[in-house]
């Protein structure tokens, strides 16, 4: 039985699944680089987390995406066409705090060139503004009718997403600020720099400065809104 196991260990051409992201990250089984693990879930089997990484040497990791095994090695997160929001362990009950997460998927997906999956089904409570790492990436977020949810304080404008990309797309999101700001600081979308935005199906509650909110006269060579929508004490779109 041990030696059909070491096999499965070492052969380069078979995956070793484990259940859990975090039963991989405690197995004390030594594979070579080159293998690859797949997961059938992230905090629970069957939790639509699952995923393929391929064991790298000691490198940097993040640890939502990207993981250290209990030797040294890294599991590196496989992605496919799109980049789901559940295989970075997102929570999105909106009451844990998801900032990192999401920032941390934005930036892959800038890496990447990827569009990212939100779940509709959840609020994403963030602490912070995301922003994009890099200037004229192409950003595509499919909301599936997600909700952004902007808490803390900041001494600028409090929005959920601040971008420059050349390219931006988003669909079905709802955007919500909480009421740690000034009501006229609040906004969904902060758009700057030079681009084509392509935005349908938008809306937001609580976001007094604009859902959609170009700032620093942001020029944009084409810009499609579609079905944007407020509630509560927002303005649809604004201009600086």
């Amino acid at each position: 039985a041990w030696k059909l196991e070491e096999e499965r260990i070492n052969d380069l051409s078979q995956a070793y699944e484990f259940d859990t992201v975090t039963l991989m990250k405690a197995s004390t089984l030594v594979f070579p680089v080159g293998k690859t693990l797949n997961t059938q879930g992230y905090y629970a089997k069957g939790d639509q987390g699952a995923a393929k990484y391929l064991i790298v040497e000691p490198q940097a990791f993040d640890g939502y995406g990207d993981h250290e095994l209990s030797n040294g090695d890294v599991a590196v997160l496989v992605v496919g066409k799109v980049i789901d929001e559940a295989v970075f362990g997102l929570i999105g009950d909106g009451i844990v705090d998801d900032f990192n997460r999401l920032q941390l998927l934005l930036d892959k997906a800038q890496e990447l060139r990827l569009p990212i999956e939100l779940d509709g089904t959840k609020n994403y409570r963030q602490s912070n503004t995301l922003k994009n790492s890099e200037e004229n990436k192409l950003i595509t977020i499919r909301g599936n009718g997600a909700t952004l949810t902007r808490y803390g304080t900041d001494d600028g404008t409090a929005a959920c997403i601040e971008t420059n990309s050349t390219d931006f797309t988003a669909s079905n999101l709802f955007f919500t600020c909480e009421k740690d700001f000034d009501v006229d600081m609040r906004a969904g979308i902060q758009l700057k720099g030079r681009g084509d935005i392509n935005l349908t199906n938008i809306a937001g509650r609580s976001c007094g400065l604009g859902v959609v909110y170009f700032k620093d006269a942001f020029r944009s060579m084409r810009a499609t809104i579609v079905n944007l929508r407020t509630e509560g004490n927002s303005r649809g779109l604004a201009f600086d």
